[in-house]
């Protein structure tokens, strides 16, 4: 019987950023019979809450690819953070390559901007509003004091799988990609599916009683490991390689598919045990 289901984010539960309204609707109803959900995505905690806050779906939240971990979106279970030795690294790295970053904490997006103070706040408070995320200046932070869960680096002029190559193999990192244009830094041990473990423990929850849908390559520890996992109809051949089950395009509700599948195996169950 399952009892926690997780889902991604981009690509998976939403389409160009917005959650299909049945998908939605699907999570709720599976809420309501007592599977608990979790939202299982790169996004950074602050911008994850808002999201799930808007589709009025209550629920925990594992963001950062699996760095942070917050039990029912309040308790944190888990943050763990790139060591600093190794962020440092990276950052002048694409300083030297002239290379735009994020680096995320729990709320807060540190860009390496250098607009004018005044202009750049201006521009701040809009995207705080819209993403839940303060944005910080690199210039306005004290490096010593950064504590980020997860480092988006966007390369120029060079194939994004030649820069994975370069830091693939770091023992101090967990590097991996959800789309084209960028690379996805976290510390080493961080993974969707590390973060998962760690909410069910905390739930209470066996790997045999969890379900996973995905769409992409960061997606696939989570598929790989849970022991009903599904794949988005249009997302990439490593995730749907790694799934169970290959369930309907984000278009076409897949994420709704699958809940109403596992719904129905656990009523199945269900009858069974009477």
């Amino acid at each position: 019987m399952i009892q926690l289901f997780c889902s991604d984010f981009d690509g998976t539960l939403a389409q160009r950023g917005r959650v299909l309204p049945e998908n939605a609707k699907a999570i709720r109803h599976l809420i309501e019979t007592g599977t608990a959900f979790s939202l299982v995505t790169g996004r950074p905690f602050g911008n994850a809450r808002k999201l799930m806050g808007a589709q009025n779906i209550q629920g925990h939240i594992i963001a950062s690819n699996g760095a942070v971990v917050m039990q029912d979106g309040t308790t944190l279970l888990s943050a763990r953070c790139i060591p600093h030795d190794a962020l440092q690294e990276i950052i002048a790295y694409a300083h030297e390559k002239k290379w735009f970053y994020v680096a995320y904490t729990l709320d807060e997006s540190i860009v390496p901007v250098t607009l004018p103070r005044a202009l750049f706040y201006a521009v701040g408070r809009l995207v705080q509003h819209k993403t839940g995320m303060r944005i910080v200046r690199e210039r306005d932070v004290a490096p010593d004091g950064w504590r980020i869960t997860k480092l988006n680096l966007y390369p120029r002029g060079i194939p994004v799988q030649d820069v994975f190559a370069q830091w693939a193999d770091d023992s101090r990192l967990y590097v991996t990609v959800s789309s084209q244009n960028k690379i996805e830094i976290s510390a080493a041990g961080v993974s969707k599916w590390a973060g998962i473990q760690t909410l069910a423990e905390a739930l209470g929850i066996s790997a045999s009683q969890i379900a996973t849908i995905g769409d992409y390559d960061n997606d696939v520890p989570m598929l790989e490991k849970a022991s009903l996992s599904f794949a988005i109809g249009d997302g990439q051949p490593a995730a749907k390689a790694a799934a169970r089950e290959v369930v309907a395009p984000v278009a076409e509700n897949g994420v709704a598919e699958a809940v109403y599948r596992v719904m129905a195996l656990n009523e199945q169950h269900a009858g069974e045990t009477r």
